[in-house]
């Protein structure tokens, strides 16, 4: 399923993510993730595999990001769209 987020627009996975990939169709993602001491950022054409079940934020950094989420998540995600 492919979202957009403008800059600063949060999409928040609730659940058990383990096994979703991120894609970065256009723009910047900032990635955050419970239980990860990093934070992950990807650009257009790159991709982000979530490997803990938790949750994830993803952040839009530019003007217009699109991202698709791709996989199965086992359990269920609660999508929720955060917006400025």
């Amino acid at each position: 399923m492919d979202y957009q987020l403008s800059n600063n627009e949060m999409l928040i996975l609730d659940g058990y993510s383990a096994g979703i990939s991120i894609q970065c169709e256009k723009g910047v993602l900032w990635i955050t993730q419970a239980g990860d001491i990093n934070d992950h950022i990807i650009k257009t054409g790159e991709s982000y595999q979530i490997e803990n079940s938790g949750k994830v934020a993803i952040i839009g950094r530019s003007q217009k990001s699109i991202l698709k989420l791709t996989g199965e998540s086992g359990k269920g995600t609660l999508l929720t769209k955060y917006t400025n």
